[in-house]
């Protein structure tokens, strides 16, 4: 008998653009027994969870940790910060990345940012994984270019630039780091009178609705 094939499935994909209702097909054709998703951080967790259900056992890296049961198919989500955190901020992020990974049938790595140097580290995997699959729907790229971009020094100055805002119908499109600053300049600009959506991870779909149903709004 040959051992079981392990893959390594890598999925990029611009924000906002569904990754992780793709991963929903996949569920329903291959039916995996035992899922579970790694999520860096408790509040993206959450979405995970109220989006797939009770049948998967979503946690971050030190619930797992503290746990350490196998699964058939393992997902970790917003994979790119294991890079970027996972040295200092979240050092049981590569453990459990390596621990998980060495017994599932499927690991799947999400992420919307794929830098080269993370390109060659994830090519070394060879060594681990049967085989290696990129599906890459866009990688750092948006599927509609911004007619404009603004670098905003400091929140005052993105205020004081929404406060000569004119009344002309256009949308102005915000990144934030962190999703506190979302939150925080969503009520700012509520409160200057301005009409204004948010979203963070995981409300894409919900995002998305509203976009095809609604005036656009300021913000």
């Amino acid at each position: 008998m040959h051992p079981t094939q392990q893959k390594l499935v890598l999925i990029t994909a611009p924000p906002a653009s569904g990754k992780t209702y793709w991963i929903e097909s996949f569920f329903e054709t291959q039916k995996p027994k035992t899922i579970i998703v790694i999520s860096p951080l408790r509040a993206l967790a959450n979405e995970c969870k109220s989006k797939w259900g009770e049948k998967i056992h979503v946690m971050t890296p030190e619930e797992w940790s503290m746990k350490k049961n196998s699964y058939e198919v393992v997902i970790f989500d917003e994979y790119h910060l294991h890079y970027y955190w996972g040295d200092t901020f979240r050092p049981k992020m590569w453990e459990v990345f390596y621990e998980l990974s060495s017994t599932a049938q499927t690991t799947f790595l999400l992420t919307a940012t794929l830098p080269q140097f993370m390109q060659e580290h994830i090519s070394l995997m060879g060594c681990q994984f049967d085989e290696i699959i990129w599906c890459n729907h866009g990688n750092q790229k948006l599927k509609n270019r911004p007619a404009r971009y603004f670098k905003a020094a400091s929140k005052k100055w993105l205020l004081d630039l929404a406060s000569l805002k004119s009344n002309e119908r256009s949308c102005d499109l915000i990144f934030c780091q962190y999703r506190t600053e979302v939150f925080a300049l969503e009520k700012k600009f509520q409160t200057l009178g301005f009409n204004v959506w948010s979203c963070v991870g995981g409300e894409a779909q919900a995002l998305s609705e509203k976009v095809r149903t609604q005036t656009p709004p300021d913000f």
